[in-house]
C-alpha cells in the first residue's frame, strides 16, 4: 500500500512546522509528491522491481509519519504540563487553545525554546528518512527512463476469468430468466447492430450465460456467422483478429474459408493488423453475425476492434461480458446493460446438488447440511462449484459440517491460489487511488451492512482520499465508491428516497480477498477467532479491526493508527487499556459498548480525526475535548448499542 501510505504522509506534511524544520519537511513533501505521480503513471505498472520498491516506499512513509506524529504528541504533552505549571487553565477556553495548537506553528517559538532537544531529534530522524526517499527516487528514475527491462505483459497460463475453474459447462441453474431475456434481444426485431453487455462480479456466471447463449440451437440457426474471442486484461489486437479468423474459418463457403485461412496465416508473418481487420470486415459484410467478446476490461479494447464490425441493419449482435459497468456503458449507452444477480438460496442448493451428485440427487442425510453450505456461498456460482468439487470427494456428514462452518476458508484452503487469482484480477486492475479504499472494506464483519456516510468519513480520516479542486473530500470519496460499485466490487444495499446510496456491502468471498491482501500489504489486521494477538515488530499493522477476543497481555504496537471495535462483548477498561498504548491513533470506532463517563484519556489522542462511540452519561462533554484539534468526525450515539 505504498500509494495510500504516501497520501497519508502528504497530509501530515501539509501541517504546520517550526521555521527551522520547514526546509527538510518541504524537501520531503517534494519527494512524496514525485513518488505519488510515479505510482499513478500506468506505464510503470509492470516493472519487475516496482513491487519491491513499493514495499520500501510504504515502510519509509510509515517511518516518516511515525517520527513526525510522535514528535507532535510529545510537544503537546510537554507544552501542556508547562502551561499547567504556571497556573494557566489552558484548556478551559478555545482562545487559549488556539494559541497553542495546531500547534507548533502558533506557539512554535516558545515550544522550540522549551524543548530544543525534541526538534533536533525530529530533524535527525527525518534526515535519515530523506536519505531513504532519495535512493528510492533514484531507483524509480531508472525504471522511468527505461534502463530496466519491463515485465512481460501477459501470461497465457494465468487465469483471466472463472472459465478456467473446472465445472460442468453445460449446467445452467438459476439463470433461465437471464437466458430468455437476452435470447429475445438477440433474435428480436431490432435490425440495427445491437451490443448487449453482461455485467457482474468475478465468478457470478457471465461467461457461463454467454456460452449457453452462444451454443443455443436457435442462436446457431439464426446467425450465419458466430465467433467467440477472449479479450482479458493483457490482450494484443492481432490476437483478437486472428481469434476471429479462427472462428469464422468454420463458416461460409469454401472460397471464403480459404481466404480467411490465408489471411490468418499471413497475419502471423507479414500482413499488418489493419489488413487483417479489413479482410475480416469484408467477410462479415452482408452477413448476420454474432460476436461474443468475453472478459473485456478496458474501453480501449472496444475502440481497437469496434470499427471492423459492419452494421448492415440485418440483426447482427455483439455480446460483451465485463466486470465493469463503465465498459458496458461506453460500448452502448442507448440500451440497458444486463446486470447479473447472485443466485437465490434455492438455486444455490440446486447448483450445489447437481455439481456433487449429478442427476442422482442428494441423500436425505446430507440435504440439510448441504443447504446450509449452499446458503453460505452467498449466491456466487463460482464458489458453489468449487465447494461442490470438494464435497464430491467425501460424502461424510462430519466433513460437510466442517466445511459448512467456514466456507470461505474451505475454498481458499483447497483451491486458494486459483480461486483467489480469479477474484484478484478485479483488484489488480484498480487504479492506485482505489486500491486502499477497496481493501479497507475488510475491516467490516461478514454480511455487515455499511452506511455510506460513515464509510466516507473513515476513508477521509484514513487519508485515502486525494484532494481534487474544486470538489470536496466527500464528493471525491463518493466518486471512489461509485467507481468501485461500477467495477462490481461493492454492492448497493439500500438507497435514499432521492436515489442516493445509503448502505452498501461486499460479498464474503471478496471480503476474504480484502482481508488477505490488506494483511499482506500491511494495511490492516483483523482480530477474530483465528488471530487473538496484535502483530508485532516488522509484521505490525497500522489498522486493527476487532471482531473477537483479544489477549490483553499482548500490548498493541504503538504505531497502530486505527482501532475499530465490532465484537459484541467488550469492557470499557479494555478499550482504555489499548488506547493508552496507541497514542498515535487517528481513528477510534467503539459502537458496541456504552460509556457512562466521557473517557478523559482520549484527550491525549491529539491525532484523532475520527471518533465514534456510545455515550450513556448525563454530564456534558468536558471542555478539554477541544484538545482534539485534528478531529474531523465526532459520532456520538446516546444509549444505543449494536454498531452502525
Amino acid at each position: 500500500m505504498a500509494y495510500a501510505a504516501l497520501l497519508s504522509l502528504l497530509q501530515t506534511l501539509e501541517g504546520c512546522f517550526p521555521r527551522p524544520l520547514q526546509k527538510i519537511t518541504s524537501d520531503l513533501h517534494d519527494n512524496v509528491s514525485c513518488l505519488l505521480r510515479f505510482l499513478e503513471d500506468p506505464s510503470t505498472k509492470n516493472s519487475p522491481s516496482l513491487k519491491h520498491l513499493e514495499g520500501q516506499i510504504r515502510d519509509a512513509s510509515f517511518e516518516a509519519q511515525d517520527i513526525i506524529e510522535s514528535h507532535v504528541s510529545r510537544q503537546v504533552v510537554l507544552s501542556e504540563s508547562v502551561m499547567c505549571g504556571v497556573g494557566s487553565r489552558f484548556w478551559e477556553t478555545i482562545a487559549a487553545l488556539q494559541h497553542m495548537f495546531p500547534a507548533i506553528h502558533l506557539c512554535g517559538t516558545s515550544v522550540d525554546y522549551m524543548h530544543p532537544g525534541l526538534d533536533l531529534e525530529l530533524e535527525c530522524g527525518l534526515q535519515k528518512v530523506m536519505d531513504q526517499f532519495d535512493s528510492i527516487v533514484e531507483a524509480l528514475s531508472k525504471i522511468k527512463d527505461g534502463k530496466e527491462e519491463a515485465a512481460p505483459q501477459g501470461n497465457p497460463s494465468v487465469a483471466s476469468s472463472s472459465r478456467s475453474v473446472a465445472r460442468n459447462k453445460s449446467e445452467l441453474v438459476g439463470l433461465d430468466e437471464d437466458l430468455m431475456g437476452i435470447k429475445d434481444r438477440l433474435t428480436g426485431s431490432l435490425s440495427k447492430l445491437d451490443i448487449i453487455s453482461i455485467v457482474g462480479m468475478g465468478g457470478i456466471g457471465k461467461t457461463t450465460l454467454a456460452r449457453n447463449l452462444y451454443n443455443d440451437p436457435l442462436i446457431e440457426y439464426y446467425f450465419q456467422i458466430r465467433a467467440w474471442i477472449v479479450v482479458s486484461q493483457d490482450y494484443h489486437v492481432q490476437q483478437l483478429f486472428t481469434s476471429l479468423a479462427d472462428c469464422t474459418r468454420l463458416a461460409g463457403d469454401a472460397l471464403h474459408q480459404k481466404s480467411i485461412e490465408e489471411l490468418a496465416g499471413d497475419a502471423l508473418h507479414q500482413k499488418s493488423i489493419e489488413e487483417l481487420a479489413v479482410r475480416l470486415y469484408q467477410y462479415l459484410k452482408g452477413r448476420r453475425y454474432l460476436i461474443v467478446m468475453d472478459d473485456v476490461w478496458d474501453t480501449k479494447a472496444w475502440d481497437d476492434i469496434r470499427r471492423f464490425f459492419p452494421d448492415d441493419n440485418n440483426g447482427s449482435r455483439i455480446i460483451l461480458t465485463t466486470r465493469q459497468s463503465e465498459v458496458a456503458i461506453y460500448a452502448n449507452s442507448n440500451t440497458p446493460i444486463h446486470d447479473m444477480s447472485l443466485l437465490s438460496p434455492n438455486a444455490s442448493w440446486e447448483l450445489l446438488s447437481k455439481t456433487v451428485f449429478g442427476q442422482e440427487g442428494c441423500p436425505l442425510g446430507l440435504e440439510k447440511i448441504g443447504q446450509k453450505i449452499a446458503q453460505n456461498c452467498k449466491g456466487l456460482p463460482l464458489a458453489i462449484v468449487v465447494i461442490g468439487g470438494l464435497l464430491s470427494k467425501d460424502s461424510k456428514e462430519k466433513d460437510w459440517e466442517r466445511i459448512a462452518e467456514d466456507v470461505n476458508s474451505a475454498v481458499t484452503r483447497n483451491v486458494g491460489d486459483q480461486f483467489t487469482e480469479i477474484l484478484s484480477l478485479s483488484y489488480d486492475s484498480l487504479p492506485q487511488h482505489l486500491k486502499a479504499c477497496f481493501l479497507y472494506m475488510g475491516v467490516f464483519p461478514e454480511d455487515h451492512e455499511i452506511f455510506v456516510s460513515q464509510l466516507i468519513k473513515l476513508w477521509i480520516a484514513e487519508g485515502f482520499i486525494k484532494p481534487s479542486t474544486p470538489k470536496s473530500f466527500e464528493e471525491v470519496a463518493e466518486g471512489y465508491l461509485k467507481d468501485l460499485i461500477g467495477r462490481s466490487l461493492i454492492q448497493v444495499r439500500k438507497r435514499t428516497h432521492n436515489g442516493e446510496i445509503k448502505t452498501c456491502l461486499i460479498h464474503d468471498m471478496l471480503r476474504e480477498l480484502c482481508v488477505k491482501k490488506a494483511r499482506d500489504e500491511k494495511l490492516l489486521q483483523i482480530i477474530d477467532r483465528h488471530i487473538h494477538t496484535f502483530p508485532q515488530g516488522r509484521d505490525a499493522q497500522r489498522r486493527v479491526s476487532m471482531h473477537g477476543y483479544i489477549d490483553r497481555t499482548n500490548v498493541p504496537d504503538s504505531r497502530v493508527r486505527s482501532l475499530l471495535y465490532f465484537q459484541k462483548y467488550i469492557y470499557i477498561r479494555e478499550v482504555l487499556f489499548f488506547t493508552k498504548h496507541c497514542r498515535l491513533l487517528t481513528i477510534l470506532n467503539v459502537l458496541t459498548i456504552g460509556f457512562y463517563e466521557f473517557p478523559i484519556g482520549m484527550m491525549e489522542l491529539v491525532h484523532l480525526r475520527y471518533l465514534a462511540f456510545i455515550y450513556k452519561g448525563k454530564r456534558k462533554f468536558p471542555a478539554s475535548i477541544y484538545k482534539l484539534q485534528n478531529l474531523q468526525s465526532l459520532i456520538v450515539y446516546q444509549g444505543y448499542t449494536g454498531g452502525y
